[in-house]
């Protein structure tokens, strides 16, 4: 099977987004009937799927094999006439998007080779330029690993789109071969909030029900002890604690391009 790792083509079909420093539903918590194959996708993101069929083929999937809570599974399908196995890939494209972040990560299980790429385009969809790139290969593997790459940049124009894919990347495939993909995260180069200065923004590091900010931050993310997402909140000065089990918890806070981590206990 050819690579499928420049895909343009397929993601003009795409949605209507506001700026935003992440790709949407990155951790593929949302999931959504699409329309045209009747079945139940990540929300935001374009499926991996061929409806030049009748009925359409559908090659990605809801799973809870995953490296926290819901993930996305890439899987082929075999031709009953021909013979021929076949898979697609899962897209995301984002329009406005202004940022330039500098490393794709995400973690990944393949039973083969897996590929990923990014473009930061500035143009229009139908006629893009491209301002920034990576491009990243990845080894099968049975556990879940953590998948990284660069992006370098041809222009210091600002990208006014996104465009992200990620697919099965060997030449030949076969009917059981797949990828499951979780948490993508953009990755970018900030500056460090000092532990005064988070002491200070964060106040008490005892929360009961709710912690309270100083002031407002553009992003807030809350992890567990085992490392997993436990809540998040865009342009907040509160995080809701209170549907939380009591334990350790890391709190990350980022304000413009500084980025700030503090512990916090759950009581």
């Amino acid at each position: 099977m050819k690579k499928q790792l420049l895909f343009i083509a397929s993601l003009f079909a795409a949605f209507n987004l506001s700026a935003q420093t992440q790709l949407p539903n990155s951790n593929f918590e949302e999931w959504s009937t699409d329309e045209e194959s009747e079945s139940e996708q990540p929300t935001s993101w374009l499926p991996a799927t061929d409806c030049d069929v009748t009925p359409c083929l559908v090659y990605s999937e809801k799973t809870t094999d995953s490296h926290s809570g819901s993930a996305v599974k890439i899987i082929t399908l075999k031709d009953s006439e021909s013979g021929e196995v076949s898979s697609s890939v899962l897209g995301a494209f984002v329009f406005p998007f202004a940022d330039k972040p500098t490393k794709v990560t995400f973690w990944y299980k393949s039973s083969a080779t897996a590929g990923a790429t990014i473009q930061l385009n500035t143009g229009n969809i139908f006629a893009p330029v491209t301002v920034g790139q990576g491009i990243g290969i990845f080894s099968a593997s049975t556990e879940f690993k953590k998948a990284e790459f660069d992006v370098t940049y041809s222009s210091e124009d600002a990208p006014l789109f996104v465009i992200f894919g990620v697919s099965l990347a060997d030449d030949e495939i076969s009917e059981t071969d797949y990828i499951i993909i979780d948490d993508v995260q953009l990755v970018y180069d900030v500056t460090s909030i000092s532990n005064k200065q988070m002491a200070d923004l964060v106040g008490s590091n005892i929360v009961t029900n709710s912690l309270n900010l100083k002031s407002n931050v553009d992003e807030l993310y809350v992890y567990n002890s085992s490392g997993i997402l436990a809540l998040s909140a865009a342009n907040t000065q509160n995080a809701d604690f209170s549907s939380l089990p009591e334990g350790l918890y890391m709190v990350t806070l980022k304000k413009g391009n500084s980025v700030g981590t503090m512990k916090v206990i759950k009581k």
